[in-house]
């Protein structure tokens, strides 16, 4: 009995801790309303800025390096470890376009590219 309420408390305990909390639809941060000098600051000058008469358009190209692990493994090679470490850079990238209005706030914004998880919510 006191076994299964510690697997109980502990299954409790797992599923609290998985649980997110936030907006996991858009970036930290970055929301309607906001400067635009906000996300300068951020991600730097932005690629181009195409200004209309309601405001302008932002464009960021971003790019992050990501570390993947490839492990080496031949046949008939035995060592204590499961294979060799042989670690490399990939490059990843995403296209960040910010809609402002007249007074350079945020009215809308669109990311595109395999990288936009990792570089603008910081997680894979």
């Amino acid at each position: 009995m006191i076994i299964r309420s510690i697997i109980i408390t502990a299954i409790m305990f797992i599923l609290a801790a998985c649980q997110t909390t936030g907006d996991t639809t858009r970036p930290s941060g970055l929301q309607a309303g906001m400067p635009v000098s906000e996300l300068v600051n951020r991600y730097g000058k932005p690629r181009s800025v195409e200004e209309r008469p309601d405001g302008a358009t932002y464009v960021w190209q971003l790019s992050s390096g990501r570390l993947v692990n490839t492990e080496n493994r031949r046949s008939g090679a035995y060592s204590s470890m499961s294979g060799n470490y042989n670690p490399q850079v990939v490059l990843i990238f995403c296209q960040l376009s910010v809609i402002t209005d007249s007074s350079g706030q945020v009215s809308a914004w669109q990311a595109e590219g395999e990288g936009c998880r990792q570089i603008l919510y910081n997680r894979i």
